[in-house]
């Protein structure tokens, strides 16, 4: 894992490009023509966007990046360059929430019959049948009723009806937190506000998604595939690259680059025409912050194979594709930071019937 992390944040220093091919002893993989051929299109019944195709041995490959828009976008782990986790707690709800007269009334009976406030006791019964008179019957607002309170204009107790509007004005407070609470975390208000969130982002960064697709979480990325496809195994993985004349034995390797001119083959115009886009990626870092790196320059790509590396992380095995090697990059890759998901490319493929 340090290893890895030390790659993604000094890729772009010459010292790591040269680095990175000290290893090339091993011959240039033997590339079979014939095993690559067209495929047809497939249109995302969800959004209609069209997909080119390849097939590859036994089995057929994407060969855009996936750019479905999970409903909510960023709220279910599917975003746009340098989009920001959403963050609920600095999100206000507008306009300000606020309870109904028939809520209101609900409200000063709890208070009123509240034990802490048994001081009060003698009045409640009063309290609780003149308040909703003036709302019903007067039409009189909720602030107004709270005033008259503090006012003691009803008369029963003038040292207590202060108090009692101040617990009231309390109860009134954490019942917009809830309910402020309640109306982020309905679907309606995540699907409007990630939409509104992606497309600002998308205003800023130039239209990211359209080249390169959407960069998903681990788990928005398993379930963001069409159906009849799927996101591919590491040996899905395995399998094109032993298919494009990968050794079988270099296959296997792990954490480390493999495969000698197998990047140049899967990449954008490569003759495997598998077209790996390198759109970056929101990489994993040891602390708490947004850190997208490398667009345009490296491509990481999930896999579906995920296993416990110790009791509190879970890691997932991945691809890397660099401007520095000609080589394709197998490892594990923590799926979050613990404050927020990594995030990477999604390709989809799927085996011939």
């Amino acid at each position: 894992m340090k290893k890895l992390l030390f790659i993604l944040l000094s890729c772009t220093l010459f010292s790591i490009t040269m680095s990175c091919s000290d290893e090339d002893e091993q011959p240039v993989i033997i590339f079979d023509n014939s095993l690559v051929s067209p495929a047809e299109d497939f249109t995302d019944p969800r959004d209609q966007k069209v997909y080119p195709c390849v097939r590859i041995g036994n089995q057929i490959w994407m060969t855009r990046n996936l750019c479905y828009q999970i409903p909510c976008n960023s709220f279910k782990g599917c975003f746009t360059w340098n989009e920001a986790h959403p963050n609920l707690d600095r999100i206000k709800v507008e306009p300000e929430v606020a309870p109904t007269d028939e809520q209101f009334i609900t409200i000063a009976t709890e208070v009123a019959n509240d034990p802490q406030h048994d001081g009060w006791s003698g009045a409640s019964e009063a309290f609780i049948q003149k308040i909703p008179m003036y709302i019903t019957w007067y039409g009189i607002g909720q602030s107004d009723i709270i005033n008259m309170l503090k006012d003691s204009v009803f008369g029963t107790n003038p040292k207590i009806e202060p108090l009692f509007a101040q617990a009231i004005e309390r109860k009134v407070e954490d019942f917009k937190e809830t309910e402020e609470e309640r109306i982020k975390n309905t679907f309606e208000f995540q699907f409007e506000y990630g939409q509104q969130l992606f497309q600002e982002t998308e205003e800023e960064n130039d239209h990211y998604s359209e080249k390169y697709g959407m960069l998903y979480s681990y788990d928005a990325a398993l379930s963001a595939v069409p159906e009849g496809w799927r996101l591919p195994s590491d040996e899905d993985w395995l399998k094109l690259e032993m298919t494009l004349g990968m050794n079988p034995s270099e296959a296997e390797q792990f954490d480390t680059w493999r495969g000698r001119g197998m990047a140049t083959l899967m990449n954008e115009n490569g003759e495997s025409g598998l077209n790996l886009q390198r759109g970056g990626a929101n990489v994993y870092v040891e602390f708490n912050e947004e850190k997208y790196l490398n667009k345009g320059e490296n491509g990481y790509y999930w896999s579906s194979t995920k296993y416990q590396e110790n009791d509190s992380t879970e890691v997932a095995v991945f691809r890397m594709s660099a401007f520095y090697s000609d080589k394709i990059w197998r490892g594990s890759s923590r799926i979050n930071t613990g404050m927020r998901d990594v995030l990477y490319s999604v390709r989809c493929m799927k085996d011939i019937q």
